[in-house]
């Protein structure tokens, strides 16, 4: 959680010395890729960015150089990635002169960071870049469930109970569900980490809520960690805080698991903590066959909203998809046509401000 992020005017400084200079030595850039990162430098201080170039395009690269500039700024990137397609992100960020730590799969993998047994110590939280699956948070837990599995919420409570207040909740010393070792070394660390954070940092601001909306009592029930239940939301934010803040979130494959209770939307609500500055970088090679919906969650996913002309009421993404079909049914309908092209140029419109894309021509 050591960063100071030097803001979006100097990532757009480094994206145009990446496009200047092509890439690098054994990282090029090709001259469509080079256009990508200045579209990008002039989009993102001000809102998210969509991605939509036709596969073998080279959107990775694009993302790759986004993500390096970031990083010589002073922040932090988490990249969210089908679960197959995790060796290819790490190649292709290994190539860009990225560090990153093998792909982010389960809830054993991530509390194995703070191993006490392990000679050298590399939390999660110190990473410039981290590569986290899809599926991360798909975890079965319940009432028959091991404890540590869900013990990381009590055992964060209590650490920052103690640290804010003086003293542990009634019983922590006594709960022989808390005894694991990676979970207190994860709790540990998280807490004295985010302990020297000032006051209105984000990740304060969430233990502090947890802390005011949740009893301790609460924090200790199996039960209350399945998937629906009140707490489940607060064990994916724990584990988010054990993760660190990020000033970037990549999303590939942004159109897919959709839903408000999918995986991935999930890690974007829950999981995957922002600093109040950051944006994100949504990526998706089949923009023609997207429905309306699915490019609705998409902009959603980058945090934008208010899309299209307010004098002109209805959704713009269906109005568009309704008068393609129409004009499909009837090609040689005049009304139809004009119909057609004027909503076009609405949705072109509507998109330009958040989306870059590219075909193969």
């Amino acid at each position: 959680m050591k960063q100071h992020f030097q803001g979006w005017d100097v990532v757009g400084q480094h994206l145009e010395r990446l496009a200047a200079i092509q890439g690098g030595e054994h990282w090029s850039l090709n001259a469509g890729q080079c256009a990508s990162l200045r579209g990008i430098r002039q989009r993102i201080p001000h809102n998210g960015v969509v991605i939509a170039d036709e596969v073998g395009m080279g959107k990775t690269r694009i993302a790759v150089a986004l993500a390096h500039s970031v990083i010589a700024a002073g922040g932090r990137v988490a990249i969210l990635v089908p679960p197959g397609l995790g060796f290819q992100w790490h190649d292709e960020l290994r190539d860009g002169g990225v560090d990153s730590p093998p792909l982010l799969r389960s809830l054993w993998q991530f509390l194995a960071a703070w191993d006490p047994e392990t000679d050298e110590k590399n939390p999660w939280f110190d990473h410039k870049v981290i590569l986290i699956s899809h599926a991360f948070t798909n975890w079965r837990l319940g009432e028959n469930n091991a404890p540590w599995r869900w013990a990381l919420l009590p055992t964060l409570y209590g650490r920052w109970r103690k640290l804010t207040s003086g003293r542990f909740p009634n019983g922590f010393g006594h709960c022989e569900e808390l005894d694991d070792e990676w979970v207190q070394a994860a709790a540990c660390a998280i807490a004295e980490t985010i302990q020297a954070r000032p006051a209105r940092h984000p990740a304060r601001r969430l233990l502090d809520e947890l802390c005011r909306q949740v009893s301790w009592a609460e924090t200790l029930n199996p039960s209350g960690y399945g998937r629906g239940q009140t707490l489940r939301p607060w064990l994916e934010s724990a584990v988010g805080l054990g993760l660190g803040i990020f000033d970037l979130v990549i999303i590939d494959e942004a159109h897919k698991s959709r839903g408000d209770h999918s995986g991935l939307s999930r890690m974007l609500d829950q999981v995957v903590m922002p600093s109040d500055s950051a944006r994100r970088l949504a990526m998706t090679a089949t923009p023609v066959e997207l429905d309306a919906g699915q490019w609705s969650q998409i902009l959603e996913r980058i945090g934008a909203s208010g899309f299209g002309d307010s004098t002109t009421p209805g959704d713009i993404f269906q109005d568009y998809a309704d008068a393609c079909a129409r004009v499909r049914q009837c090609p040689h309908d005049t009304e139809a046509r004009e119909a057609y092209c004027r909503l076009a140029q609405r949705f072109e419109q509507t998109l330009q401000p958040y989306v870059l894309r590219r075909d193969k021509l």
